[in-house]
C-alpha cells in the first residue's frame, strides 16, 4: 500500500538556511558573570619604586654633571687665571728710622787755672793763669795771663773734645807775637798740660790746674 504523500512544507515552513545547520553542533554558552567581589583587582603601581628610580636617575644626573665641571671646566678656569695674574701693587717702602742720637758729654772745664809755662826754645819759665773760661759743650774762651819774663797775654779761643782733647789759641795784646798756639789734654786729677807754639817759631810746654 502506499501512504499518501505529504507535502515538504509540512515538515519544514522554513526556507533552507546553509547557516543554519540543526545538525551542526552548536556552541557553549557563555559563562555567568562573576560577582565583583570574585574578579581580580587592577595592580596599582609602586610609587615608592618609581620614587627611587626618580631620585637615583636625579643623582645620577648630578654626580655626571659634576664630574663634568670638575675635568673640563674647572682646568679651563684654573688656565684662564694663570694666563692673565691679577696685577698687585708694589708693597710700599717702610720708611727708615732715623737712629737716636747718642748724648755726647763733654768734661767740663774750671772757671780759672794756674800753673806754669816753659821756653824751650830759650829755656825761660814764667807763671801763667788762664781766667774767666766760659764753655759751652766741647767750646770755651777766656783770658791768659803769663807773667814776666814771658808775654803773650791775651784773650783765647779754644775746644775740647768729650776724650778730654784741649786746643785754644791765644791773641796776644802786649805785642809779644801775633798769635800762641796751645795743644794738650785733661788730666785725670782735672789739671791740663801740652805743648804751645808761637807765630814766631818758639816752643814750650805748659801744666795748669783748676785754682
Amino acid at each position: 500500500m502506499y501512504a499518501t504523500p505529504i507535502p515538504f512544507t509540512q515538515y519544514d515552513s522554513q526556507p533552507y538556511n546553509p547557516y543554519n545547520n540543526p545538525y551542526e553542533p552548536t556552541a557553549p554558552p557563555p559563562p555567568p558573570p562573576q560577582s565583583p567581589e570574585l574578579q581580580p583587582r587592577p595592580r596599582r603601581p609602586n610609587t615608592a619604586l618609581i620614587i627611587a628610580v626618580i631620585i637615583m636617575v636625579v643623582l645620577t644626573v648630578m654626580i655626571i654633571s659634576g664630574v663634568a665641571v670638575v675635568f673640563v671646566v674647572l682646568p679651563r678656569f684654573t688656565a684662564s687665571t694663570a694666563a692673565t695674574p691679577t696685577p698687585t701693587s708694589p708693597a710700599a717702602t717702610p720708611t727708615p728710622t732715623p737712629p737716636t742720637p747718642t748724648p755726647v758729654t763733654y768734661p767740663s772745664l774750671a772757671a780759672t787755672y794756674t800753673g806754669t809755662v816753659d821756653n824751650t826754645s830759650f829755656n825761660t819759665s814764667a807763671n801763667v793763669i788762664l781766667a774767666q773760661i766760659k764753655q759751652n759743650q766741647g767750646s770755651f774762651s777766656g783770658v791768659i795771663q803769663v807773667q814776666q819774663p814771658l808775654c803773650g797775654s791775651g784773650p783765647f779761643t779754644g775746644t775740647v773734645t768729650p776724650k778730654g782733647v784741649i786746643q785754644f789759641t791765644d791773641t796776644p795784646t802786649d805785642g809779644c807775637d801775633t798769635s800762641i798756639t796751645f795743644k794738650g789734654s785733661l788730666q785725670p786729677d782735672g789739671s791740663m798740660s801740652g805743648m804751645y807754639i808761637t807765630a814766631k817759631n818758639q816752643s814750650g810746654i805748659f801744666i795748669v790746674k783748676p785754682a
